[in-house]
């Protein structure tokens, strides 16, 4: 590690040197970039290795998965009114192929083994949900708009149902894991080169205590999402860092957090920003760290009895928005309030699922939800369709706590680390579900939180926690 640290500093100290000298940030972050990459060939090897071992058996399946998350990328952001009067453009069509492709893939991998997971697990409710979303279809005032993302929810499910079907052991399903964030660091890497290449259109003027806040320009990516996908592999090389063993792979996996904290910060997404900290306490908790908990207590404690810490950590917070705005959420409570009332018109059926959010609460607005899932959920589907979305969320909590607390002496050392990053994982998602359309239809956050449900029925089932790690391969999964 000694190596390691030695040319972090150097390339610190060099970009130091370049940024003094008035060379433009978006050149320094590139030759510090190549430079590192370069120097430290681990970086290259371990990546490649990871992703070899990640593609080793039903790689027809593990396309899918990364075609349900290609089809989430955005490549250009149109108003409502630009949709309705052409739904179906050049890019929306290829959207389409790849939901249509992920959905046969999702049919043909499908196993006898996968019905199980399909009609007597937590995966029964997010179907039940999805198809109360098609059949919204019929009263839906967007129709077509409907049935297209209710498919695309659909599909999602199918996709992860036939993908436990696949698995046989643990080992089998973190390679599907590894895959997703496998796509969340190509993401995150995107918005690394948007702001080296469009630094302008990239760092968004005049929002909290930096000035600017980060997007993503291709695919275009709004800073709550950059926010999510950093927080999220933050999580990621934490436990990668405290499981590995190898030395390349800790530090690879350091250098993942290296370059992500950065991004993360400059989002400034808030919600993100307290989930991270709570899921990163929590699997602190869970696995008795007891160094860290008492080390990170005493920075919070630090920084809340600092005037000038407290300060800065305020204005991080508030991004520099007016009391109005800090009181209604930046409006979203304004929004769930009309929300609300339209939910008590129609509270057994709702609007139709993803237009009722979209077209009959915001009008056509750009947005497609109300930045806050529960309204969202409410206004598509009513209770019709917020009883088994409850279901699968509370149903998710349950699951993976009582495993903890039945199993966890029983775990291998290992096997007990995974699964508390699963937890973690909820708990960053549950927080991103507050203020944010997540876990609501067809998104990274959906993909995720299906995956996670899965782990959970598949843990459940297999009761692999006192087994060796090479008995279902969570160290050679990584």
């Amino acid at each position: 590690m000694t190596s390691y640290i030695v040319i972090t500093g150097y390339l610190a100290l060099m970009a130091l040197l370049l940024f003094f000298a008035g060379v433009k940030m978006p050149i320094i972050l590139l030759v510090v970039s190549i430079t590192y990459l370069l120097i430290n060939k681990h970086i290259i090897r371990t990546s490649f290795t990871i992703l070899r071992r990640s593609l080793a058996n039903e790689t027809l399946l593990k396309v899918g998965l990364v075609l349900l998350f290609s089809s989430i990328m955005l490549w250009r952001v149109r108003l409502s009114a630009e949709f309705e009067a052409a739904p179906v453009d050049t890019v929306a069509g290829f959207r389409i192929a790849q939901i249509v492709l992920a959905l046969l893939i999702g049919v043909l991998r499908f196993r006898k083994g996968s019905l199980n997971y399909l009609m007597f697990s937590l995966l029964t409710f997010a179907l039940v949900y999805s198809c109360a979303g098609i059949l919204s279809t019929l009263y839906s005032s967007a129709p077509m708009y409907t049935l297209y993302k209710a498919t695309e929810t659909f599909t999602d499910v199918i996709l992860v149902v036939s993908i436990l079907g696949s698995c046989n052991n643990l080992r089998e399903f973190v390679q599907f894991f590894v895959i997703a964030i496998g796509v969340f660091l190509f993401m995150e890497i995107t918005v690394w080169i948007g702001m080296m290449v469009w630094p302008t259109a990239a760092l968004k003027s005049g929002k909290g205590i930096f000035g600017k806040q980060l997007r993503g320009i291709l695919p275009v990516i709004n800073p709550n999402k950059v926010g999510f996908i950093s927080a999220l592999l933050l999580l990621s090389s934490c436990f990668g860092v405290v499981a590995s063993k190898l030395k390349k792979e800790k530090i690879f996996f350091s250098t993942v957090t290296l370059l992500t904290l950065p991004i993360f910060l400059l989002a400034q997404s808030r919600t993100s920003t307290v989930g991270v900290f709570f899921a990163i306490l929590m699997f602190l908790v869970l696995n008795k760290k007891i160094k860290w908990i008492i080390v990170t207590c005493v920075i919070a404690g630090i920084v809340f009895i600092s005037g000038a810490l407290s300060d800065i950590i305020v204005g991080y917070m508030i991004k520099g928005e007016n009391p109005v705005m800090i009181q209604t959420l930046t409006g979203r409570t304004l929004a769930w309030e009309y929300a609300w009332e339209m939910f008590k018109k129609s509270p057994m059926f709702g609007y139709g699922f993803a237009s009722g959010a979209r077209f009959d609460v915001l009008k056509g607005s750009s947005m497609i939800g109300l930045h806050g899932s529960i309204f969202d959920v409410l206004v598509n589907l009513g209770l019709v369709g917020v009883i088994p979305w409850l279901c699968a969320i509370f149903g998710v909590w349950i699951q993976l706590l009582r495993t903890f607390l039945k199993y966890s002496k029983k775990m291998h050392p290992e096997t007990l680390l995974f699964h508390t990053f699963m937890v973690s994982i909820v708990v960053l998602l549950t927080f991103r579900s507050v203020t944010a359309t997540a876990l609501v239809m067809h998104d990274m956050e959906f993909i995720v939180f299906l995956l996670i449900l899965g782990y959970s029925q598949l843990s459940t089932q297999h009761r692999g926690f006192t087994s060796a790690p090479e008995s279902h391969g969570l160290t050679h999964a990584r």
